[in-house]
C-alpha cells in the first residue's frame, strides 16, 4: 500500500512545485516526503526528479509517470 501513497506524494510534490509544500498540505515533514519519493524512484528504477537547491524539475520519467 506504501506504492500507491508514494505515487500520491509525489502527484502532491509535481502540483506544489515543491517538496516542503507538499509536506505541509499532507501533514508531512519534507525530509518524509524526500525519502517517500526516494522510495518510489528505487522501486520504479529511475529518477522522477531531479532537486537542486533552490529548484525542483521532472525528469523524462517523471514527464512520463505523471499524467499516468
Amino acid at each position: 500500500m506504501s506504492y500507491l501513497r508514494d505515487i500520491a506524494v509525489f502527484v502532491r510534490v509535481v502540483d506544489m512545485k515543491g517538496f516542503a509544500a507538499a509536506g505541509r498540505a499532507l501533514g508531512l515533514t519534507a525530509p518524509s516526503v524526500s525519502k517517500q519519493i526516494a522510495r518510489l524512484e528505487n522501486e520504479l528504477g529511475a529518477a522522477l526528479l531531479h532537486r537542486t537547491t533552490h529548484n525542483l524539475f521532472m525528469a523524462d520519467a517523471g514527464k512520463g509517470f505523471y499524467p499516468r
